[in-house]
């Protein structure tokens, strides 16, 4: 038993790890005996069938007193069954981050930036709820109401904000009215905070305009650079070309010339 238990105590292996230090759990292998039977001596072993509640399929005394059972028994192979249980799996209810747990914590655990435009749409689920958590979501601190549509400032207007009985927030062909601060409570522990920032489609559309302005003008600028230089390079260093003449000459003394005039007659 010595190498499983030095392993228990000693191993860096992950499981073995988690075991120690997360569980808190020190596990040693050792032998359990049970109380002593009577002696049998003159083979009346049929005793242990009536007093043992569990016998191994591979049992060393089953094959001694039914070998025809033992032959059928011991061919069972070694297996596993496994039953899935049903569940959402929720770090704070098995006592992970506490400070939320307890609702002393206080930031908002999730918190984000959200930049829409005139007439998107956007829709919000707070995180680590289910159907049996009391969700609450607010807007720059108001309470938006489960089941409810939030009236439009204007009358006549189609409602941008609701929050279904599923406790999902609904933001809808938003404008600039609805930009604010969203947060959301989980059984009073604060979740999650949304930043939510509304711009017009033209500004955006504009600014989204420069940028690639400036880009483009990056890239002309460098490649004007680039050619600009390599004429100048060019221009000092014209007096080492070789001209028409020079490679004709070079084509007569490689005996070049005659082939070339004849591809250029047949051509």
């Amino acid at each position: 038993m010595y190498p499983i238990n030095y392993l228990f105590k000693n191993s860096l292996s992950p499981e073995y790890v988690y075991i120690r230090e997360n569980l808190k759990l020190s596990l040693e292998l050792k032998s359990d005996w049970e109380s002593w039977g009577p002696c049998e001596v003159c083979g009346r072993d049929e005793i242990f069938l009536f007093n043992a509640f569990e016998v191994s399929c591979r049992s060393l005394l089953l094959k001694k007193l039914t070998p025809t059972i033992f032959n059928s028994t011991r061919i069972v192979p070694d297996f596993t069954e496994i039953h899935h249980c049903e569940g959402i799996c929720n770090p704070d209810a098995e006592g992970a981050n506490a400070g939320w747990k307890v609702g002393k914590a206080k930031s908002y655990k999730y918190r984000k930036t959200v930049v829409m435009s005139d007439g998107d749409h956007l829709t919000l689920i707070c995180p680590e709820s289910t159907l049996e958590n009391n969700v609450v979501w607010k807007k720059n601190g108001m309470e938006l109401k489960r089941g409810e549509s939030v009236k439009p400032e204007k009358f006549g207007e189609e409602p941008r904000i609701l929050v279904d009985t599923f406790s999902t927030l609904y933001l809808v062909e938003v404008t600039s009215t609805e930009e604010g601060n969203y947060t959301c409570l989980v059984d009073n522990i604060k979740m999650e905070q949304v930043i939510i920032f509304i711009v017009s489609k033209s500004r955006l559309f504009s600014a989204l305009f420069v940028r690639h302005l400036l880009y483009l003008g990056f890239v002309l600028s460098l490649t004007l650079t680039c050619y600009i230089g390599g004429v100048v390079v060019a221009c000092k260093k014209r007096y080492t070309f070789k001209t028409y003449k020079i490679l004709k000459n070079e084509a007569k003394e490689s005996g070049t010339e005659d082939s070339d005039d004849e591809e250029e007659d047949s051509f």
